[in-house]
């Protein structure tokens, strides 16, 4: 990424806007470009034209319902979440797909109505994207997309294009603070204190979901639980919440990469005269295996938009109860984004964070 020094003396208070690509960045084009070539990963295809050729061959309608029926992808869903939070406006910008340009646009237009309301009305369809690079009078706008052959060309013309990794959006966010925001507003939008942790919304989702296990708990007729695995933990105040909610437990297992967290939330449940049921693992969520887990038991993960990846979920035994939390996307992309054999709770809340209105997602059921 350059163009960093786009604010001058006369022009402190300008901001460039951005653009937005689809595929790659919101749509999880190459995943069913893959699958439509009949290959693992569509690095393996041997000639990328001669398939884009294919795939438009099929004709108007087997495109159209190709694009509208991408998958998403949860990082690009997080930057948009990011990008409405600081109410920074934006355009979706997305090549069309060569040799059936109406159809494909078509596609992506439902696509976004589905995904990412409002959007399809100002987005821009155009294969040569560097031609937004600047604005009329010559200042750099911000493109955030996955492929080096548009961001480069981006740059080239005096733009600041930042090439988003599907698979971590964080330095995409980053890049996009340095631009937008100043040194309050990044530590006011990052709260990772104790303090932060106990906010109303999250307090409220806490209670929420405890709760709904309980019912769910009583209806089998299960009076305590052996083990619970609360991942992406933070500070580990579910626990302090499981004691108020008298929901019984023999252990429970908190799980975070952040060791200094995890090191406050043990004093803190210590003071709570349950260190003795409590463990606390400096791991990555994904590469828990749960062997500690013994049924009746439950695994909890309030931070699914925080943990990149779905192994934590792939890895959980079957038959085991899993409650979820999540904010982004929509209801119907977190229901389809963490599939379960048994769904007992789906729904949704809306609750408002020290910075902004959200929708928040529960999702309960056996894996």
């Amino acid at each position: 990424m350059k163009g960093q020094e786009f604010l001058t003396e006369n022009d402190s208070q300008y901001k460039p806007h951005l653009y937005l690509d689809m595929d790659g960045v919101q749509a999880d084009f190459f995943d069913s470009w893959s699958r439509f070539a009949g290959v693992d990963d569509y690095k393996e295809i041997k000639d990328p034209e001669a398939s884009i050729k294919e795939l438009a061959s099929q004709g108007p309608e087997k495109v159209y319902r190709f694009f509208r029926d991408l998958p998403t992808l949860r990082g690009g869903l997080r930057v948009i979440d990011w990008l409405q939070e600081h109410d920074i406006p934006y355009t979706i910008l997305s090549a069309p797909l060569r040799y059936e340009h109406q159809a494909s646009i078509m596609g992506k237009k439902e696509w976004l109505d589905q995904h990412h309301a409002g959007a399809s009305e100002s987005a821009i369809f155009a294969s040569d994207k560097s031609k937004y690079a600047t604005d009329s009078e010559g200042r750099p706008n911000v493109l955030i997309d996955d492929f080096g052959k548009n961001t480069v060309p981006w740059n080239d013309k005096g733009g600041i294009g930042i090439k988003h990794d599907p698979f971590d959006e964080g330095p995409t966010i980053k890049a996009l603070e340095d631009i937008y925001l100043d040194k309050d507003e990044i530590d006011e939008a990052s709260p990772n204190t104790l303090q932060g942790s106990f906010t109303p919304d999250l307090q409220y989702s806490k209670v929420w979901l405890l709760d709904e296990v309980q019912k769910i708990l009583k209806k089998s007729k299960i009076k305590k639980l052996d083990t619970i695995y609360n991942l992406g933990s933070w500070y580990s105040n579910m626990g302090l919440f499981l004691v108020a909610n008298k929901l019984g437990f023999d252990k429970l297992i908190n799980v975070d990469i952040d060791k200094d967290t995890l090191s406050t939330g043990a004093k803190l449940l210590d003071k709570l005269g349950i260190s003795d049921k409590v463990e606390h693992m400096n791991k990555d969520a994904n590469t828990i295996d749960y062997r500690q887990l013994k049924s009746p038991g439950l695994v909890i993960n309030t931070s699914t938009n925080d943990i990149d990846g779905d192994d934590w979920l792939d890895n959980i035994p079957q038959g085991t109860l899993v409650a979820m939390q999540g904010r982004h996307g929509t209801l119907e992309d977190f229901d389809k984004q963490y599939p379960l054999r048994k769904t007992y709770f789906l729904d949704e809340v809306e609750l408002e964070d020290p910075e902004t209105e959200y929708e928040r997602f529960m999702k309960i059921g056996v894996k």
